[in-house]
C-alpha cells in the first residue's frame, strides 16, 4: 500500500484547505432550507474550481483526503455537498445513459446544483429486498406511486433519484424539483448534523418519460453499490469528528486550568486524550487501507471498507464522549465544538450499512477468506 500521492492528487487536499482557510466557518445550524440551499451552493461555488465535486464520481484516497479536511470543519457541510455528486453523480456515471449524464452530472460537479438518492422506503429499512415504491409502464415510460423515508438531501435538491420496482426489474427514475406527483415532506428535526437537511417525499402519480430513466436493470448490484459510496462518505465524516473531538478536547486541556495547573497535567486527562488519539490515528490509517483498496481494486476492498466503516464511525462516538469529558461543563453547553461532534457522531452508525450488518458482511469475508 503506497500512500504517496502525486501532486495533482495532493492538490486536490490543499484546494479544500485554501477554501477553508480564505472563507469563514460555515454556520449552517439554524437556517432555513432556502438559506440552507443558497450556503451549501456557495460554499458548492468556491470548491468546484479545484475539482472537488468532480472528484466525488471518482473516489480513492485523495478524495477521502479532501473529505477529511472538509469534514474537520463541518460534517454537515461535507454530507449536504457531497451526497449529489457522490451518490447520484456516481449512480449516473456508472448506469446512466449518455444522455442523462449530460443532461445532469456539469450542475451537479460544477455547483449550479444540488441533487439526493432516495432508496429507503417509509417504515423499513434500506435494502435490496425492501423496495415498495412501484413503476408502472405507461407508454413508453413510467408512472411512480411510493414514499421515501427520510434522506439526505431530499428537501433542498435540485434532482433525485428514486428507487422502484417495475414489473420487468429495478429502475431508477431521475426526478426535478417540482415533477407532477412528487411531493416532499417537511424537513426532519434531527438530534445532530443541523446544517443537513433531511426529509422525506411521496410520488402519487408522477409520470416519468423513458429518457429520465435507468433501466430496468437486471440485477441489483446498484443498490449495494449506493450504500457502499454512501459508507465512504459516512467514513470521512467520521474522520472529520474525530479530528473535530480531539483538537477542541486538547486545546481545552491546554487553557483551561484547575489547582493552578492546566488539567492536561493531570495524569488521567492526558491518558484520556492519549487513548483518544490512538483511535484517532487507528481509524484514519483503516479508512486510508479501505480506501486505497477500492481505488485499486484489492479482493478485500469491500471487507475493509466495511471494517472502515465500524471503526471509524464507533471511534467517533466515542472519542466525542471522552472529549465532551474533558470539557466538563463547558463542553455540555450548546454550540462549540465538541457538543456538535457528540450528536452528529450517533448518524454515522445507523446511516448507510447500519454496524450489524457490516459486522456480519466482516464475518462472511472471515470465512470466505479463511
Amino acid at each position: 500500500m503506497d500512500y504517496d500521492l502525486s501532486t495533482e492528487q495532493a492538490a486536490l487536499r490543499e484546494g479544500v484547505r485554501r477554501v477553508l482557510k480564505d472563507a469563514p466557518a460555515p454556520e449552517l445550524a439554524g437556517l432555513d432550507a432556502g438559506q440552507l440551499k443558497q450556503a451549501l451552493l456557495a460554499w458548492a461555488g468556491r470548491l468546484a474550481p479545484g475539482g472537488f465535486l468532480q472528484a466525488c464520481r471518482s473516489g480513492g484516497l485523495p478524495l477521502l483526503l479532501a473529505q477529511e479536511a472538509l469534514a474537520a470543519v463541518s460534517p454537515a457541510l461535507l454530507l449536504g455537498l457531497a451526497a449529489g455528486p457522490q451518490l447520484l453523480g456516481r449512480l449516473l456515471a456508472r448506469y446512466g445513459t449518455p444522455t442523462q449524464q449530460e443532461r445532469l452530472l456539469p450542475a451537479l460537479e460544477q455547483g449550479r446544483g444540488l441533487g439526493a438518492v432516495a432508496l429507503g422506503e417509509t417504515g423499513t429499512s434500506p435494502g435490496p429486498d425492501s423496495l415498495q415504491t412501484t413503476a408502472a409502464p405507461q407508454g413508453e415510460g413510467y408512472v411512480l406511486s411510493g414514499s421515501k423515508g427520510s434522506l439526505l438531501g431530499g428537501p433542498l435538491a435540485d434532482w433525485l433519484a428514486v428507487a422502484a420496482e417495475s414489473p420487468t426489474g429495478l429502475v431508477w427514475c431521475l426526478l426535478p424539483a417540482g415533477a407532477p406527483g412528487l411531493r416532499p415532506g417537511p424537513r426532519t428535526a434531527t438530534l445532530g448534523l443541523e446544517g443537513a437537511a433531511f426529509g422525506g417525499l411521496e410520488l402519487n402519480g408522477c409520470p416519468v418519460p423513458a429518457e429520465m430513466v435507468i433501466g430496468p436493470l437486471p440485477d441489483r448490484g446498484s443498490l449495494a453499490a449506493l450504500q457502499s459510496w454512501e459508507d465512504e462518505l459516512l467514513i470521512a465524516a467520521g474522520l472529520g469528528v474525530l479530528a473535530r473531538s480531539q483538537q477542541a478536547a486538547a486545546a481545552f486541556a491546554k487553557e483551561h486550568r484547575s489547582g493552578g495547573k492546566p488539567i492536561i497535567a493531570y495524569q488521567e486527562v492526558g491518558f484520556k486524550l492519549a487513548e483518544t488519539l490512538t483511535l484517532q490515528q487507528t481509524a484514519q490509517l483503516l479508512a486510508y487501507k479501505a480506501a486505497w483498496a477500492l481505488e485499486s481494486g484489492d479482493r478485500e476492498a469491500g471487507a475493509l471498507l466495511a471494517c472502515a466503516k465500524v471503526f471509524c464511525c464507533e471511534a467517533a462516538q466515542r472519542v466525542a464522549g471522552e472529549a465532551l469529558q474533558v470539557l466538563g461543563r463547558a463542553g455540555f453547553a450548546r454550540g462549540n465544538p465538541v457538543e456538535e461532534a457528540y450528536r452528529d457522531a450517533k448518524y454515522l452508525t445507523i446511516a448507510g450499512v447500519s454496524m450489524e450488518i457490516s459486522r456480519q458482511h466482516i464475518g462472511e469475508a472471515v470465512l470466505a477468506a479463511y
